[in-house]
């Protein structure tokens, strides 16, 4: 017959104040405005420009045109419809097209859990929302069409797809062909974990061991079976779940490690813009780059 003091030993323990803490997510606001494609207001001002989307919202719920909101430069179709537009050389690589973005960071790196964006005026052209790891490795978060929503403020908070590595950048891209008018974003909210969803699972997998382990002492059955070694058997189920998520990690940091090989500041724009900058080099320019 096979001891069983295991369970109770497995029902005292708390995997909550393990890792509970840094697998909750927590909320954080833009710090900095990395990179941008364009701003209404001008550099010596701080009216209508990119650094209004840094900290907290300061005008949501309110609806309006705000000197306070981050405000790019187009809306509508008319400067795809003017003379001036230079033709693309290709198709964009993405069936949406965007003609904006504005990369951002936040404090800390976390797993992203849900992305916020407070549109005040003229919400509903965002169509893209990356992360980065920083090293010129993105992953796509959302992606939506353009949307027409009406006029009033908006707090848009897309279901998010699930990314493998921690980040507190992220990239939005805006297309702004359904707007009469400007676009205005007052702030965006990042909220996320230091633990990722394999941590997480690893985590469920031992505290239901341990319920199950409760449960059945609970039944005061204190032996089973030489047929049975229970021991070994909780143990290794517990061991094997700690390898998985030790298993994942070290993918992940293989990963990273793998995708810091770029080419520059360069790589980090997104594909439009570098269409946009092509589009102005006659063929002799364009061979001398490859």
């Amino acid at each position: 017959m096979v001891d069983v003091d295991i369970w109770e030993e497995c029902a005292l323990r708390t995997f909550d104040g393990e890792i509970g803490e840094e697998c909750t997510g927590f909320p954080q606001y833009v710090n900095e405005v990395i990179d941008f494609s364009s701003q209404y207001g001008s550099d010596i001002s701080i009216s209508y420009t990119a650094y209004n989307i840094t900290g907290k919202p300061s005008k949501y719920p309110d609806y309006g045109d705000f000197p306070q909101a981050f405000v790019m430069r187009t809306y509508g179709k008319w400067w795809y419809d003017a003379p001036s537009r230079p033709e693309p050389i290709m198709t964009q690589n993405f069936g949406i097209q965007s003609q904006d973005y504005i990369d951002v960071s936040f404090e800390q790196k976390v797993y992203p859990e849900q992305v916020t964006l407070y549109e005040t005026y003229n919400p509903g052209s965002v169509v893209r929302i990356w992360a980065g790891d920083g090293w010129g490795k993105w992953k796509l978060l959302w992606e939506g069409e353009p949307q027409l929503v009406g006029h009033g403020s908006r707090k848009f908070s897309p279901v998010i797809n699930q990314i493998d590595f921690m980040t507190n950048l992220l990239r939005v891209e805006f297309n702004h062909s359904r707007l009469d008018y400007y676009t205005e974003l007052d702030a965006i909210l990042l909220v996320g974990s230091h633990c990722n969803n394999a941590a997480k699972a690893s985590n469920n997998i031992q505290k239901d061991l341990c319920k199950i382990a409760s449960q059945i002492k609970a039944l005061n059955i204190d032996v089973v079976s030489d047929y049975v070694d229970m021991t070994t058997t909780l143990y290794s189920l517990t061991s094997l779940a700690q390898q998985y998520s030790s298993m994942l990690d070290d993918i992940n940091q293989e990963i990273e490690l793998s995708s810091r090989t770029t080419s520059g500041p360069f790589d980090s724009l997104p594909d439009e813009t570098v269409l946009r900058i092509l589009s102005y080099l006659d063929l002799r320019f364009l061979v001398q780059m490859y």
